[in-house]
């Protein structure tokens, strides 16, 4: 039995919550008063009975009354009872509204322990997935490591689980080129990918881990959610506090050249920020997934928000898959694809293969999203400063490089390549499934969580707005990302490039896509609410109906 105050579940019969100690109503009363019928008879008082024998009366006169004049009373005259009394049905104060639960508020300290826990059990989950990586890969390859190297590659393996930037700086160059370069020159290039199946199971443990905390601490929407960020320190601080630590020093190369060192470390401040980011982000989710009863029993905006964030995550997801299944299709009817594929995979061996196979499977959904953009009308490409190169796009396709002259030998630096491409050939517009099915997807999972027909239009609608928030963050963080920097002696500069899907425009083409198509997969979903609900009757004929039909 749920107590209508607190929400804790206590025993069938109990008739106090053991929690908050509310009266809780007994199941056969409750029923009875909200249809409006007498309770059960085990239930019911009994009647008044008659008196056995009337009262007495007196025989004997009685004397004026003695002492001081009292207040005039009238007599009291015993009553008779002519027929039993009929049950009053006794008012069952009715369940408190979520904002009278925010009454039992926890406290801001409630849910620390929990979420820390799982934080740092998330954290340690995924430096063992890259210890694993890393001296798994060294193994097969047969790479000569110490075991020092080898966990700090293991650790690097983590900064690409979550997009944090791999930093290689080049200083006191001397030699051959430290007589041509200035004094004080330093060079350094930056390296960002995150490994997105890695990074899903970071989300998938934080989630649950801010889930977790949020039904320790209980309390309201908002302040679940709160407790759902609880995880994001307990997983950020160890990430800060090892890429502190970890670095390479390697020697130059080509000592004949250049003698200078190649420092290679992880970005402290981006050891930090993106962690932190995504442990809020899992954890937030988390804790409105823990709210989602009190969001279903409250007003209908909080409703529509979660189905909408439901929606779009499932949109994302669906996307991702679809992308994925056609690509194997793909693979199915083209084996001559296939098999250039595997020879190049396994053109070093077996052990080196599964190395290959083993990193393919880490970067399947940055695989799938180089899909999703140009089945969306947009492009895949290489963007940069002051740059840009399509590569793919649904109209585009390509099939060559021209170097434009660049064979001569001695023009190749001035030569420009270009790529060569065809119109994309028929067969390739079936992903245009892709974004349809996965947006009516994802709007049919907002409209299954929401009460009303406006709601579930408004949730599948907004369910493409999610969509498209969590498709440009994917793409931020599952693109191949280069940055180089130079100082010349108190003077730097420098630039990058990316290799993905242009941010951008993919993002307001996901935007376009959710939308439109979430509504209509919500369509049918609010067209089943609409007719479910009907029309209310009027309060005249409600008057008229009896307790059993109302």
């Amino acid at each position: 039995m749920r107590c209508p105050r607190c929400r804790a579940e206590n025993a069938q019969g109990a008739r106090y919550c053991a929690t908050c100690w509310q009266e809780l109503p007994q199941e056969g009363t409750a029923e009875a008063v909200a249809e409006g019928r007498p309770p059960p008879e085990d239930e019911r008082p009994e009647p008044l009975a008659p008196p056995a024998e009337p009262p007495a009366l007196p025989t004997e006169p009685l004397g004026p009354p003695t002492g001081p004049p009292g207040p005039r009373t009238e007599p009291v005259l015993p009553a008779t009872p002519t027929a039993p009394i009929a049950h009053v049905p006794t008012a069952v104060p009715p369940p408190p509204t979520p904002s009278a639960r925010g009454r039992v508020s926890p406290a801001p300290g409630d849910g620390w322990g929990t979420a820390t826990a799982w934080g740092f059990g998330a954290w340690a989950a995924l430096a063992v997935l890259g210890q694993l990586l890393a001296f798994g890969g060294v193994l097969l390859s047969g790479a000569d490591l110490g075991v020092g190297a080898v966990a700090r590659v293991g650790w690097l393996y983590f900064c690409g689980f979550h997009g944090v930037g791999v930093v290689a700086e080049v200083r006191d160059v001397s030699g051959l080129l430290g007589g041509i370069l200035p004094r004080g020159f330093g060079l350094s290039y930056r390296f960002e990918i995150a490994m997105l199946s890695a990074t899903a199971l970071a989300l998938f443990l934080l989630s649950r881990g801010g889930r977790a905390a949020a039904d320790r601490a209980g309390g309201g929407a908002g302040a679940r959610v709160v407790h759902g960020l609880k995880v994001a320190p307990a997983y950020a601080a160890p990430a800060l506090l090892l890429s502190l630590l970890v670095r390479f020093d390697l020697p130059s190369p080509v000592p004949g050249i250049s003698t200078g060192t190649i420092t290679i470390r992880p970005s402290p401040s981006s050891a930090l920020l993106w962690p932190l980011l995504l442990g809020a982000a899992a954890g937030a989710a988390g804790g409105l997934a823990s709210a989602r009863p009190i969001l279903r029993e409250g007003p209908g905006g909080g409703r529509t928000v979660a189905a909408a964030l439901a929606g779009g995550w499932t949109m994302l997801v669906a996307a991702l898959g679809l992308a994925f299944g056609g690509l194997l299709i793909h693979a199915a009817v083209s084996p001559r694809a296939t098999a250039a594929y595997l020879r190049a995979v396994g053109s070093g061996g077996p052990e080196r293969a599964a190395v290959a196979l083993m990193h393919h499977l880490l970067v399947l959904p940055n695989q799938s999203l180089l899909v999703v953009a140009p089945a969306m009308g947009g492009c895949d490409g290489v963007y940069g400063s002051g740059f840009s190169v399509d590569l793919l796009c649904l109209t585009r396709f390509p099939v060559g490089v021209d170097l434009g002259g660049a064979e001569a030998p001695l023009r190749w630096p001035l030569a420009i390549p270009s790529l060569r491409t065809r119109p994309t050939p028929t067969p390739y517009l079936l992903f245009l499934l892709v974004p349809a099915v996965s947006a009516a997807l994802g709007g049919r999972a907002a409209a299954r969580r929401v009460a009303t027909s406006s709601e579930a239009l408004a949730a599948g609608a907004l369910a493409g707005v999610v969509f498209a928030a969590l498709f440009g963050a994917a793409v931020r963080l599952g693109s191949l990302r280069l940055g180089v920097a130079a100082d010349l002696g108190g003077f730097g500069g420098g630039g990058g490039f990316a290799f993905g899907p242009e941010p951008l425009s993919t993002s307001l083409l996901a935007l376009a896509w959710g939308t439109v198509g979430g509504a209509l997969g919500a369509l049918p979903g609010s067209r089943r609410l609409a007719a479910s609900s009907g029309p209310l009757p009027s309060p005249a004929a409600q008057a008229q109906r009896g307790p059993e039909e109302r």
